[in-house]
């Protein structure tokens, strides 16, 4: 086999289940649209995307049960609950793609992108929970206590006077 053709191209060969990793530097490899076979790495990526999808949502619809009295978190799941979903959802939708090998859509770059773009919105996650998170309570404990301290309307005995 060392000495095959097949090996000394430097190519994909979807019958094959090694790769190549110098091959994941190459700009045709990610922008591939001919569909290939599916490979185990295919579905070990739907089903990534399948556990990041039910993950997202599940915080999403479950968030003032999983952050009771945090109003920061529940703000936040809120915002962030619906594009969490849609990107994973994409990355299904992007992956179901290349399973039923359909040609243009099925390009790697595109489930690539849309990892990164689940990837960065983890990293904001984390951010805002290290950087803004604490000051966001902080300014909501300053909130709570100037409120405890407003005199509050007082209520008029009786009726309605003319």
């Amino acid at each position: 086999m060392e000495g095959s053709p097949a090996r000394q191209d430097g190519g994909y060969h979807p019958g094959c289940m090694s790769l190549n990793p110098g091959l994941l530097l190459e700009w045709g490899y990610w922008t591939n649209i001919n569909a290939d076979p599916p490979s185990p790495i295919s579905y070990a990526l739907l089903a990534l995307f399948v556990l990041l999808t039910a993950a997202s949502a599940f915080v999403w619809l479950r968030r003032r049960k999983l952050f009771p009295g945090q109003r920061v978190k529940t703000r936040l799941a809120s915002q962030l609950g619906p594009y969490f979903v849609g990107v994973a959802a994409t990355g299904i939708v992007l992956l179901a793609l290349r399973l039923v090998q359909f040609p243009i859509l099925s390009m790697r770059l595109f489930w690539l992108l849309d990892l990164i773009v689940f990837a960065g919105m983890l990293i904001y996650v984390a951010w805002y929970m290290l950087r803004r998170y604490p000051a966001e309570i902080a300014r909501l404990a300053r909130e709570e206590e100037r409120q405890r301290w407003v005199p509050k309307p007082r209520q008029r005995r009786g009726g309605r006077r003319r």
